[in-house]
């Protein structure tokens, strides 16, 4: 629910607004009739008759947003006789549209998020959409080239820098790994969520990933010499490996883009007792934005050679898990059981 939902149920209810002006007045990006719709069908809804009292018509943009926001919901327009009416403000009251941004926005947060995501990542993230919100014409895939720029910065600190380099790439990929937020939270409150864009998303943190573990070999390989490139080059290779067995994983079973479909694998075989207790552990400890803070701390702290053995520990765990779990999710997926569609993060 992305607006406070009203004690209200009704097959076919008229939403009232004042004005055009007023019905498409922006909330995170979206039509304020467009949030009201949306409240109103997860209240039962099926069809909704919207009307301006002052009369008019709505804009194009909120028809866009009326339909994307209610894909499957019929709408009319003008007031229909013996239709029970709602006010718009009822559901989004006039004046509070940053608070209901934030609550949009906070609700844009997933289940999977680790503890850095939860309590670092997301808060700073969701920051960051509520300000490009506000930037008319403003896409996730704006946002997912924003993360990719950032990735490109960090792989030529860390190719030409000497220790400066090396501190601030690790500076970047953890703020690479921030701003990976962003796309999938604007993608989810504008309803513009799809395969495709979490298809881009994913090869954009594959590629950040990547050039993280080659930046950061070449980098300590150059200041502490050639024992770095044996670890690193483990480290590549291991996490190069696990990209593409779970890159085919993905494809086989039909959701190309969707890397959480191994955590989601590990969650659903242990949900309970010390053996989740495990899981969840290894998923954090392995997760991206995990191990992003992890290495930016040890780098600015003086210890970057911990960062590519935990590189190769990390990677190879990684792999070992995905080639125990490929028998069985083939299986799965050839049976019908993998459910549920790819989000960004």
């Amino acid at each position: 629910m992305q607006c406070e939902k009203p004690v209200f149920g009704h097959g076919r209810p008229l939403l009232l607004f004042r004005d055009a002006d007023s019905a498409g007045r922006p909330i995170a990006g979206v039509a304020a009739a467009a949030r009201a719709a949306a409240v109103l069908v997860e209240d039962g809804a099926r069809e909704i008759w919207i009307a301006l009292e002052k009369g008019g018509q709505l804009s194009d943009a909120t028809i866009d947003d009326l339909r994307r926001a209610c894909p499957d919901t019929g709408f009319r327009y003008g007031g229909g006789e013996g239709v029970p009416a709602i006010r718009g403000e009822e559901i989004i009251p006039p004046g509070s549209d940053s608070a209901a941004a934030r609550q949009v926005l906070r609700e844009t947060a997933k289940e999977s998020d680790g503890i850095v995501s939860k309590y670092l990542n997301r808060p700073l993230s969701r920051a960051l959409s509520a300000l490009f919100l506000q930037i008319p014409g403003f896409r996730p895939v704006h946002a997912t080239f924003g993360t990719a720029i950032l990735g490109i910065a960090m792989a030529i600190a860390l190719l030409t820098g000497g220790k400066g380099g090396l501190i601030l790439g690790g500076l970047l990929f953890h703020a690479a790994s921030v701003f990976d937020g962003v796309d999938g939270e604007v993608a989810r409150a504008t309803y513009r969520s799809s395969a495709r864009g979490a298809l881009l998303d994913t090869i954009v943190d594959m590629m950040t990933n990547f050039l993280f573990y080659v930046g950061i070999t070449f980098s300590l390989t150059r200041i502490y010499g050639s024992s770095q490139a044996m670890v690193g080059g483990w480290a590549v290779a291991a996490g190069l490996t696990g990209m593409l067995i779970l890159g085919w994983i993905v494809r086989q079973v039909g959701e190309p883009g969707n890397f959480d479909l191994l955590k989601r694998f590990y969650r659903d075989r242990y949900t309970t007792g010390f053996p989740r207790l495990i899981v969840d552990a290894v998923v954090m400890i392995t997760s991206r934005d995990f191990f992003a803070f992890g290495s930016a701390v040890l780098i600015v702290t003086g210890h970057p050679k911990l960062v590519t053995l935990g590189l190769a520990l990390f990677a190879s765990l990684w792999v070992v898990l995905i080639l125990i779990a490929l028998p069985h999710m083939m299986r799965r997926a050839g049976a019908g059981h993998l459910a549920g569609a790819p989000q960004l993060p």
